[in-house]
Order: C-alpha cells, then sequence, then structure tokens
C-alpha cells in the first residue's frame, strides 16, 4: 500500500474520524464568547483581540499540521452535504431545546440551572451521531455537560449563561482530543497494514 493508497483508504476520515484538534481554537472561540459576555469582563478590548489573535493563531497551527501529517482530502460531495446537514441540525437543536427550556423555566430561568449548557450538549450529541456516528467519548463528555447544566449549581446572577460557555468549551477541547487520538490510532493501523503488505511481498 502506497502513500497514494493509504490517502485514499483514509478518504473518509474527517468523518468517520473527525480532525479532532480543531476542537481547541473552536474551544478557544468559545471560551472567548463566555469572556465578552459577561456583565463585567476581567479585562478590556485588549483581552478580547488577543483571544481572537490566539484563536486564530490555533486554527492556523492546526490546519497546517492535518495538512503535513495527513495530507490534503478533498470529500465526496455527499459527505460533505452530511457534515453540514449535522451541523445545521445540531444547531437547531440547541435552538429549539434552549428557547424550550427558557419557555418552561422563564427567561432567564427562575431555576439556578444553564438552559444554554444542557440544551449545547444535546445538540452536539446529534451533531455527533449524524456527522460521523457517536462514541463512548462523545457520549461520556457531553453527557457531563449537559448533567451539569440541569444541576441547581449555577446561582441566578446575570451572568450564568455566559459562564455555560466555559464547560461547554472545555468538553470541546476534550471531546476534540479523543477525536484526535481516534484518528491517529486509526492511521497507525494503516500504515501497519502497509509495512505488513511490503514485507510479505518481499
Amino acid at each position: 500500500m502506497d502513500q497514494r493508497q493509504l490517502r485514499s483508504a483514509g478518504a473518509l476520515y474527517p468523518y468517520s474520524h473527525p480532525q479532532g484538534l480543531y476542537g481547541i481554537p473552536f474551544g478557544m472561540a468559545l471560551a472567548l464568547v463566555g469572556l465578552s459576555n459577561l456583565h463585567r469582563p476581567p479585562a478590556g478590548t485588549w483581552l478580547v483581540i488577543a483571544g481572537v489573535v490566539s484563536t486564530l493563531a490555533a486554527l492556523a497551527g492546526v490546519t497546517r499540521y492535518y495538512r503535513v501529517n495527513f495530507g490534503r482530502v478533498t470529500p465526496m460531495r455527499s459527505r460533505q452535504t452530511r457534515c453540514l446537514v449535522a451541523a445545521v441540525t445540531g444547531f437547531a437543536v440547541y435552538i429549539g431545546l434552549d428557547q424550550l427550556g427558557r419557555a418552561l423555566l422563564g427567561r432567564p430561568p427562575e431555576e439556578p440551572v444553564s438552559t444554554t449548557a444542557a440544551a449545547w450538549a444535546v445538540g452536539m450529541l446529534v451533531f455527533y451521531a449524524i456527522a460521523a456516528g457517536l462514541r463512548v467519548h462523545h457520549v461520556a463528555v457531553w453527557a457531563v455537560v449537559f448533567v451539569a447544566g440541569v444541576l441547581p449549581i449555577w446561582g441566578t446572577g446575570v451572568d450564568r449563561e455566559a459562564v455555560a460557555y466555559f464547560p461547554i468549551a472545555a468538553a470541546t477541547m476534550v471531546a476534540g482530543l479523543f477525536d484526535h487520538r481516534s484518528l491517529v490510532l486509526t492511521f497507525r493501523s494503516y500504515r501497519d497494514l502497509d509495512l505488513r503488505d511490503g514485507h510479505d511481498g518481499a
């Protein structure tokens, strides 16, 4: 199995094994959203600018890493459509559940819970189920966020929903690291197969 065949064998990996390190800049962006929406942010505009620059730098670094180590893959149009549908559906589920929770509990919720955290967790599970198939770590990570969201631990302050983005950001990064590990193990198995094939053919 040569390099071209190796890349062909992994052509579906952005969907069956997501490029999880993208969870790092995405998580950073979510944390920045939470920070900028605090009633009294801990720092001024310079921190937001630094956060944006750091997020873009992380995004560029991750893109380069995958291009160098895994090659450039152009998924089939059907796969691109599936990922788009997953993203739109997951976000719609998040919005719908968040609004339902607010309708039932008040706006903001009278109970010290976070509809944002709980609804986002469900939306992410829907996204993964459609885009790549749910894995154990997806369920574990986002179940923790959901349970945290429905527990009465959030208080009733004005920063409740902004603070919710911090555990969401952390969960995004953790799930992404597990996705990346799965991707690395998959490609390692392809390389092992390549070595065995070469040995058998000698």
